[in-house]
């Protein structure tokens, strides 16, 4: 095998294996089909871009949500621990919101 340096369609220079002899037509047709191709414009881009981020921020906002819910259950569960054992010793008030 030997190794082609060519100008891909994103425009930067990539070095691809193929074989020895080959048509340097055939070689730029591999190229584009094998070289993903850039964004053509600034706002494909950040077109682009701003979806990625869009998704990060709710998967975020989401992870936060589930977090401060665990957090939540956690710091009350020796709260909830405590309340069981006084009522079962009948200290516990009527009134209570547990």
């Amino acid at each position: 095998m030997a190794r082609y340096q060519v100008q891909g369609p994103d425009g930067a220079m990539h070095i691809i294996e193929g074989p020895d002899g080959a048509k340097p037509e055939d070689i730029e047709a591999f190229a584009a089909q094998s070289i993903p191709k850039a964004a053509s414009t600034y706002g494909d881009r950040l077109k682009a871009n701003t979806k990625v981020l869009a998704e990060d921020a709710k998967n975020a906002g989401a992870g936060l949500v589930r977090g401060a819910g665990s957090i939540g259950a956690t710091i009350l569960s020796p709260v909830d621990y405590a309340f069981r054992k006084a009522k079962e010793a009948g200290l516990a008030p009527e009134w209570s919101i547990f």
